[in-house]
C-alpha cells in the first residue's frame, strides 16, 4: 500500500522584530506571502528505513536507518542543503525516538521562485531572497517522519524542538509564520494579525545578493543599549498590529512614521544590517503612498520589503523596479496558513 499526499509551505518575512525577538520577552512581526513551495511525499512498505529526497535542482540524496542514526546511503559528492536535511532527519531521532519502521520515505521539494531571486543548477549556487527555505525542508521532513496526527500547538511545538537541535540560536519565527500565518512572535509564543486584508500587497525587492542569517547573528551585540531604543520603537509597532482588525488611515500614518523611525534606528545599530545603497532607495521609497519598508529579518543582502496599498502599487513598483535588480509583487497577505490547509491527500 503507498500513501501519497502534498504538503504547500508558504514563505516568510519578517518585517519587524528580527534580531530582537532572540531576547524574550521581545517580539516580532511575521508575514507570510501566499505563495507556495509544493512538496510531494510518497510512503511504502520497504525492508530498510529509508528517506529519498529530490528537489527541483540538482540537491538529492538518500538515508538509511542503521539502527542508531540516519546515514547517507549513496555515497556521492552531497550538497549542503541535503546535509541540513540529513541532520533536521537525526534531531527529529533525538526529540521524539520516533523511528518510521519499515518504510521508504521519498519526498519531492519543489521550492517556490519567490525564495530566490536568481537560481541556477543547485540551492547553495542559487541566490536566495530570505524569505525561509530552511524551513520549508524542516517542516516537510517533520510531517513525513511523524507517524501521527497532531494539533497545530503540538506540530508547531515539536519543529521548534526539531529546529533548536539545529540552529540554538534561533527564535523559531520563520517556523510560527509558515505554520500559523500572519503572526505577533515571541519565542514560542504567538498572537495571529488580522488587519492585513486584500487591499494591500507586498512587494520584494533586492540587488541579486544575499546574506547568511547565521553569520549576522555572530557579529550581532543585543546587549548594546541601542538596541533598547530600536525595542520602544518595535513595541509600538506590535501595539498597532495588535490592537487593529482592519488598518485604518490613521494606523496606516502612524506605522509608515514608525517603520521609518525603525529603519533609521537599525541603520544607526549597523551599517551591516542595513547597506547604504538599500537604505538610500528605502528613505526615498518613504516620500511615496506606502504602509512601509525595510529590511528583513536579519537585513544584510537578503530582499527589503514594502508593503503598499493596491490603490498605489503600480507606481510604487515602478520606482522599485527601476532600482533594484530584483523585484516580486506578491497581491495576497492574507496569512491564513496552518497544517490541517498545507496537506492534501492525493
Amino acid at each position: 500500500m503507498k500513501d501519497e499526499y502534498v504538503i504547500e509551505i508558504p514563505g516568510k518575512v519578517v518585517i519587524n522584530g528580527g534580531y530582537l525577538v532572540l531576547n524574550e520577552p521581545n517580539e516580532c512581526v511575521c508575514i507570510v506571502p501566499n505563495i507556495k513551495s509544493r512538496i510531494k511525499v510518497s510512503k511504502k512498505i520497504s525492508e530498510k528505513t529509508i528517506i529519498s529526497i529530490k528537489t527541483n535542482f540538482l540537491d538529492s540524496c538518500v538515508f538509511e536507518y542503521n539502527n542508531s542514526r540516519f546515514i547517507i546511503s549513496n555515497f556521492t559528492d552531497i550538497e549542503s542543503s541535503m546535509i541540513y536535511c540529513l541532520n533536521l532527519a537525526n534531531a527529529f531521532l533525538d526529540v521524539t525516538g520516533i523511528v518510521p519502521a519499515n518504510q521508504h520515505i521519498e519526498l519531492f521539494i519543489n521550492l517556490e521562485d519567490i525564495l530566490f531571486s536568481t537560481k541556477k543548477a543547485t540551492i547553495k549556487d542559487s541566490i536566495k531572497t530570505g524569505l525561509g527555505s530552511s524551513c520549508v525542508f524542516l517542516i516537510a521532513i517533520v510531517d513525513a517522519l511523524l507517524e501521527i496526527s497532531m494539533e497545530e500547538r503540538e506540530f508547531f511545538d515539536l519543529c521548534i524542538q526539531v529546529n533548536s537541535k539545529i540552529s540554538p540560536k534561533s527564535s523559531g519565527c520563520d517556523i510560527g509564520s509558515t505554520l500559523l500565518g500572519n503572526i505577533i512572535y515571541k519565542k514560542h509564543e504567538y498572537t495571529k494579525i488580522r488587519c492585513l486584508n486584500s487591499d494591500y500587497a507586498m512587494i520584494l525587492c533586492s540587488f541579486n545578493s544575499s546574506t547568511n542569517t547565521r553569520t549576522m547573528l555572530d557579529f550581532v551585540d543585543l546587549s548594546d543599549h541601542k538596541w533598547k531604543n530600536l525595542n520602544i520603537i518595535n513595541n509600538e509597532i506590535i501595539h498597532i498590529f495588535r490592537s487593529s482588525q482592519h488598518l485604518e488611515p490613521e494606523a496606516c500614518i502612524r506605522l509608515k512614521k514608525l517603520y521609518k523611525d525603525y529603519l533609521v534606528t537599525l541603520r544607526n545599530i549597523s551599517t551591516q544590517i542595513v547597506p547604504e545603497k538599500q537604505y538610500e532607495l528605502l528613505l526615498k521609497t518613504f516620500k511615496m503612498p506606502v504602509v512601509g519598508c525595510g529590511v528583513s529579518g536579519s537585513g544584510g543582502e537578503d530582499c527589503v520589503w514594502v508593503i503598499v496599498s493596491k490603490a498605489n502599487l503600480i507606481d510604487v513598483y515602478s520606482f522599485l523596479n527601476n532600482n533594484f535588480s530584483y523585484t516580486r509583487v506578491v497581491t495576497d497577505l492574507s496569512g491564513e496558513s496552518n497544517l490541517s490547509k498545507l496537506k492534501k491527500l492525493l
